[in-house]
């Protein structure tokens, strides 16, 4: 029986040996072996010896395979994460103005700065606006019309001329700007301040539901919104990443024990299963060689 016990279980064992020692020899030894100058072939191992090819290849397989336009996009667009973005929006819109953009901003001090500069740069702007526009001179000038056409028709009527009619209209604009000129940011900046103020203890969702948008069509805009930053900033993203020579750097960063725990972490079993399978195929061929 020994005859025929003895071939397989050699045979396994060279079989399971072998294996074993290709195994290991993927990262072992993890440095070069010298002897009288000349370094010892397969030394190192195959994988710290390749470490930079790998590192390029792995790299590129994943740009060129997973991280593309279409991959990201539909990760980010999936129903799965639209619904998570909607829901996490509309939650934020229920809190007050005041608390999500001192949140958002990182603190109230924050938040109560870019209100101020805010209000300050709306106030200019709408103060420019009005002296560059007709509207001062539309408003004073129907109302001097209208006192005009009442005084007409009173004792004060024969004074009423026209070119007394322009020279009130010019001296009421005049002093309509002199006013503005003098007080008019001030009394704009306390207008805005007052209504951001109001705003801030408002949340976003009370804010467009007075507006006269409904949940649905607020969510509906959401997720618009959410659509088009997403295909914006996508393709973008991609083209100032480089995925490539990130994760190369990465790797050969890695020292030769964190790059064999990494491949450990990911192919312990497969490569288990390599090693048991030639402890099987050794056996199996112990076995046929009984045959002859």
């Amino acid at each position: 029986m020994i005859h025929y016990i003895i071939p397989p279980l050699i045979g396994a064992l060279i079989g399971y040996c072998t294996n074993y020692i290709a195994v290991k020899m993927l990262f072992r030894p993890r440095k070069e072996i010298k002897v009288m100058g000349h370094t010892l072939p397969f030394t190192p191992g195959a994988i710290p010896k390749n470490k930079p090819r790998l590192a390029k290849a792995v790299g590129k397989v994943v740009e060129e395979t997973f991280f593309t336009e279409e991959n990201i996009e539909g990760q980010f667009l999936s129903e799965e994460s639209e619904n998570m973005v909607e829901e996490a929006l509309m939650r934020a819109m229920d809190q007050p103005v005041e608390e999500l953009g001192s949140s958002i901003l990182g603190s109230s001090e924050r938040y109560q700065h870019v209100t101020e500069r805010l209000t300050d740069v709306a106030s200019e702007q709408l103060l420019r606006d009005i002296r560059s526009s007709e509207i001062i001179g539309e408003i004073s000038g129907g109302c001097i019309d209208k006192l005009a056409d009442q005084l007409r028709n009173s004792m004060l009527g024969m004074f009423i001329t026209d070119g007394f009619v322009d020279s009130a209209k010019e001296m009421v604009q005049a002093e309509i700007l002199r006013e503005i000129d003098e007080n008019g940011e001030e009394m704009l900046n306390r207008v805005i301040q007052d209504k951001v103020n109001q705003w801030g203890q408002d949340s976003l969702s009370e804010i467009t539901f007075e507006a006269g948008y409904s949940d649905e069509r607020v969510r509906s805009l959401v997720r618009r919104m959410y659509r088009g930053l997403v295909k914006s900033l996508v393709p973008v993203l991609i083209e100032r990443m480089d995925v490539s020579g990130m994760i190369e750097k990465q790797i050969n960063a890695m020292s030769s024990e964190e790059l064999e725990t990494l491949v450990l972490s990911v192919m312990k079993n497969e490569l288990n299963w390599i090693v048991n399978l030639g402890a099987l195929i050794g056996l199996i061929l112990g076995m046929v060689n009984l045959l002859f």
